[in-house]
């Protein structure tokens, strides 16, 4: 009875560790410094007309989709290095983040999201591999 409860014990193992989130936030602040949320060219604004606050999503994959609920997002900029800029309104409690094969998580704010403002969010994710498969040069093999 113990080697089956054991055996049940060691088939559990690894199906606990495949609900566990591939994506997480590991820092939140914002950058009193950075001026980018209210510069000529980079200003987004809600459909209220107020300046929309930037948060600067540092990770290195690409493919993430965001959203806020019912405020929604304004904007999502790619094209920056390292860095995925997303426009939200003010006022906003969370940010959902989903990505085709690291899964959703949803974040609450620690702090109240302001108009004009940038925040840096540092999200740490595991590595995405795509492999690719030529199949125009096979081989055959007779025995």
């Amino acid at each position: 009875m113990r080697q089956l409860s054991i055996l049940f014990f060691l088939l559990l193992i690894p199906i606990s560790f495949m609900g566990q989130n591939k994506m997480s936030v590991s820092s939140f602040d914002m950058d009193i410094n950075d001026p980018t949320a209210n510069l000529q060219g980079t200003i987004v604004r809600d459909q209220n007309g107020d300046k929309c606050a930037l948060i600067k999503v540092k990770t290195t994959e690409k493919g993430f989709s965001f959203d806020t609920g019912s405020l929604g997002v304004m904007k999502v900029d790619e094209d920056h290095t390292a860095e995925v800029w997303v426009y939200i309104p003010h006022g906003a409690r969370k940010l959902t983040i989903s990505h085709k094969y690291l899964g959703q998580m949803t974040y609450e704010f620690p702090v109240s999201i302001k108009s004009g403002r940038t925040y840096d969010m540092t999200l740490t994710t595991d590595q995405v591999f795509t492999a690719t498969f030529d199949d125009k040069h096979s081989q055959r093999l007779i025995i």
